[in-house]
């Protein structure tokens, strides 16, 4: 049942209507909720795909996928970051994480995150 319930509740964060309105921008998104837990985020890079065409009437979505580089941080921390994006009303998703530990320093990581969110562009006539 939960994982039902989580299921709706992300599709419930992408209704038309959000994502014709959908202006969050991802790198300051993440850089604040990175911040209010005290992790260092190395490197960010946005990507935007081509969902949809709008070709034979379907509508234009464009996902946005932030990659996030976090080179050596506490793992409770990254955990804090991905339950913040997660929780938040925010139409963003998770697409990934890699996490690896790091040898010789107990408890810290190396992570590779993903987050998503999609914008529906309107139809030119």
């Amino acid at each position: 049942q939960k994982t039902q319930d989580a299921d709706q509740g992300d599709q419930g964060k992408f209704t038309t209507d959000v994502m014709l309105k959908n202006n969050i921008k991802l790198t300051s998104f993440v850089a604040e909720h990175a911040s209010a837990v005290d992790l260092k985020i190395d490197n960010y890079k946005e990507n935007e795909i081509k969902l949809s065409t709008g070709k034979d009437g379907a509508p234009l979505i464009d996902e946005l996928q932030l990659n996030l580089d976090i080179r050596s941080a506490e793992l409770n921390k990254v955990f804090a970051l991905l339950d913040r994006v997660d929780k938040s009303p925010e139409p963003v998703i998770i697409k990934s994480v890699k996490l690896r530990y790091i040898r010789k320093k107990d408890g810290m990581v190396r992570a590779n995150v993903a987050v998503s969110t999609y914008i529906q562009k309107k139809q030119e006539s």
